[in-house]
């Protein structure tokens, strides 16, 4: 795959900004009561660095792992996929991001560095020792800003459908500029705007495209806790910093010493299995490739039990 952006991408961007210029910003969000009201918190809040963290814990044993979901979503998502294993040797601990589901973020700038961070002291006060990492889509670049920072305090990594590498210098240059910044806006207010159409469900099967959108998943996973308008600016927030989240991050992923398995479907549309799976891998020292055929994006929900085998390969 073209690590380049493509001239066709270049151009709908450049559109995207002259159309933003003469749009006027409305406000499509959802009121939090109603959202959390139809979608309570499934696990324990509590307080870490004076802000609210949702956590949610199931099974057992000696071995932590935590799952730290990805954009637009929160800890639901994971919760669903792994209903699907009946039993597992380990604990699994399931996160909102800062900005997600019930976890709060500020108004201050909240990178991928300080969302690990955060998380890393919820281990610290709950006694979490040596956890393994599980990390989807976005949530992979917050498992490896912790790997980097902590490499001592983390037992190993799974990528999965993870944003693993950079686009090219063209990608960094137009997000440095803002058109991603403006693509984003755009993109995020028109969701909110055409939810009575159905733009959730849409949305929903092209992520989960080719495989369809599971039975029941948009019951249980709580959208309208997306559509808040906390939700949708730290979502915005993220999706802006990535470019140059990459383009640091990559530079470093030789010293990544603890055993990562990659997990990524070959029918991924949005993240290209050659990039983000085979190319990513091959920069690990210490790295296993899944390649899953006929699975797109939400391959935890596609095949948990690939996810669950990776967890195992760590352990033991």
């Amino acid at each position: 795959m073209d690590r380049n952006i493509s001239r066709k991408s270049f151009l709908w961007l450049c559109a995207a900004s002259a159309l933003s210029a003469c749009t006027r910003r409305h406000d499509f969000s959802i009121l939090d009561i109603d959202a959390e009201t139809r979608y309570p918190p499934l696990g324990k809040i509590e307080l870490i660095n004076d802000l609210n963290f949702h956590s949610f814990v199931t099974g057992g044993g000696p071995q932590s792992v935590i799952f730290i979901h990805g954009a637009n979503i929160n800890l639901r998502d994971w919760v669903f996929a792994n209903s699907k294993i009946r039993q597992t040797q380990y604990k699994s601990i399931y996160v909102d991001r800062p900005g997600f589901g019930y976890s709060e973020r500020p108004n201050s700038s909240w990178s991928a560095v300080k969302q690990a961070e955060h998380i890393r002291k919820f281990t610290q006060l709950n006694n979490i020792n040596e956890p393994i990492l599980v990390g989807h889509s976005w949530g992979s670049l917050v498992a490896l800003e912790w790997i980097l920072a902590h490499p001592d305090e983390v037992k190993g990594f799974v990528s999965v459908a993870g944003v693993n590498s950079s686009f090219g210098k063209i990608t960094e240059v137009m997000s440095e500029i803002g058109i991603f910044n403006i693509a984003v806006e755009i993109y995020s207010r028109n969701l909110a705007k055409n939810v009575s159409s159905g733009s959730i469900e849409r949305f929903a099967k092209r992520v989960f495209s080719p495989q369809k959108v599971p039975e029941k998943y948009l019951e249980f996973v709580g959208p309208d806790l997306s559509r808040r308008q906390k939700t949708i600016l730290a979502n915005n927030e993220d999706l802006k910093q990535t470019a140059s989240t990459l383009a640091n991050l990559e530079k470093r992923y030789s010293e990544i010493q603890v055993p990562v398995e990659v997990i990524h479907g070959k029918k991924d549309w949005l993240l290209d299995h050659k990039l983000h799976g085979q190319a990513f891998a091959d920069e690990l020292p210490l790295s296993n490739l899944t390649l899953l055929d006929g699975v797109g994006h939400m391959a935890h929900h596609a095949s948990p039990n690939a996810v669950n085998k990776a967890i195992k390969r760590i352990i033991d």
